[in-house]
């Protein structure tokens, strides 16, 4: 039994000293995506040892904010006297500036995480919420995304909706009471005008039919302001503004041949 212990103890002792052994030397070729890279490394292994630890590797300056060491253990390789490892590298995942731009103008920024070795990224990889904002904003994607040192440029157009523009005229005798109003020219001058919904209103310079209807007499453009009965109460004015409200988005125009009327 003395003589079993003993050996046991000469077994461990053995192993703990081959454990604590000196370090070598080894040459270390670099691998991403299954392609050999151009540069390489070193690492140490202990003597004996058939695998190394790839913490003792040192990356090439070139390679370290772009990759890490896929792997904790790599194989060494012993021939022709020389030792070398096959280590595979994986692309580190970066966070990019994203800018949502129109016309060069950034209306939105936001981020998005990539590769940081040749990142493909689309619409599809930007944030959600981001593109929640964006669409609140009017805005949205053209499909185009542009990546260039770090920064991601979203291309973006503006959501259109249509307004209804309708020319009117009030009645002299009940100015008061606007279901007595009447189209001018029974409706031929009315028009449809494309308008970015995240504009809330729409001027006289936007409406392409306008001169045509002021064309039968007409000098002033107006607005209804109130439908107040009482005597004398102003119930227009002139404006070349109208707001626009897109639950319901229809504009009267009232044309008057006399900037005072009620």
């Amino acid at each position: 039994m003395k003589c079993a212990g003993a050996a046991a103890l000469a077994v461990a002792a053995a192993g703990a000293l081959s454990g604590c052994g000196p370090m070598l030397d080894v040459d270390v070729y670099f691998y991403a995506n299954g392609a050999k890279l151009e540069l390489t490394g070193k690492g140490k292994v202990q003597t004996g040892a058939d695998e190394m630890d790839t913490a003792t590797i040192e990356l090439p300056a070139e390679y370290k904010a772009a990759y890490e060491i896929a792997d904790a253990k790599a194989k060494v390789i012993r021939e022709n006297g020389k030792r070398y490892a096959n280590v595979n590298l994986v692309a580190k995942e970066v966070t990019y500036q994203v800018y949502y731009q129109l016309d060069g103008t950034t209306v939105l920024s936001g981020e998005v995480t990539a590769s940081a070795v040749n990142p493909t990224i689309t619409v599809n990889d930007l944030d959600q919420d981001e593109l929640k904002a964006l669409a609140k904003l009017f805005y949205e994607t053209t499909g185009d995304v542009q990546l260039s040192n770090n920064t991601v440029i979203v291309p973006v157009k503006k959501v259109m909706g249509e307004v209804e523009v309708k020319y009117t005229k009030y009645s002299s005798f009940w100015s008061e009471n606007p279901e007595k109003d009447s189209p001018v020219d029974n409706g031929s001058y009315d028009e449809k005008v494309p308008l970015w919904k995240g504009q809330n209103t729409i001027s006289t310079s936007e409406m392409k039919n306008l001169n045509s209807a002021c064309t039968m007499g007409y000098r002033y453009v107006m607005q209804r302001i109130g439908t107040t009965p009482n005597a004398g109460s102003k119930n227009f004015e002139e404006t070349n503004i109208f707001a626009v409200d897109w639950s319901n988005p229809i504009v009267k125009v009232y044309l008057s041949d006399t900037k005072n009327f009620y």
